[in-house]
């Protein structure tokens, strides 16, 4: 299953519209979203073993937990993230919301480090 995700999305690189970003941010923004699929299938996969009941399926468990973490836990996080980048960004990198261009990866990765060992 994974190598076919992995197929699926350099099949999506090739068919990109133009304008095609390059390999290097294309991997960085996949390996995101491989990472964090695999870490809510091991949460799921934890907690449908812990929860289950004596007449239940663990695969019950794990259903209801997926359809959760796509609704609740999608809005969840993007609240999290808007919180993130109207207040605790500027404050600790100096920067304004508009110089964080989620998935923009260009000359801006590593400043905020920079910024933090000039002070």
């Amino acid at each position: 299953l994974f190598f076919t995700v992995c197929c699926s999305l350099v099949i999506k690189k090739y068919r990109e519209p133009p304008p095609v970003r390059t390999w290097r941010v294309f991997l960085l923004d996949s390996s995101k979203q491989i990472v964090g699929a695999g870490f809510v299938h091991l949460l799921n996969l934890i907690f449908s073993s812990v929860v289950e009941y004596q007449d239940t399926d663990p695969c019950d468990w794990y259903f209801v937990n997926i359809v959760i973490d796509c609704t609740v836990g999608t809005f969840l996080t993007w609240g999290y993230l808007r919180l993130l980048s109207r207040y605790v960004v500027p404050r600790v990198c100096r920067r304004t919301v508009e110089d964080y261009d989620t998935g923009a990866y260009g000359d801006f990765v590593g400043e905020c480090d920079r910024d933090r060992t000039r002070r």
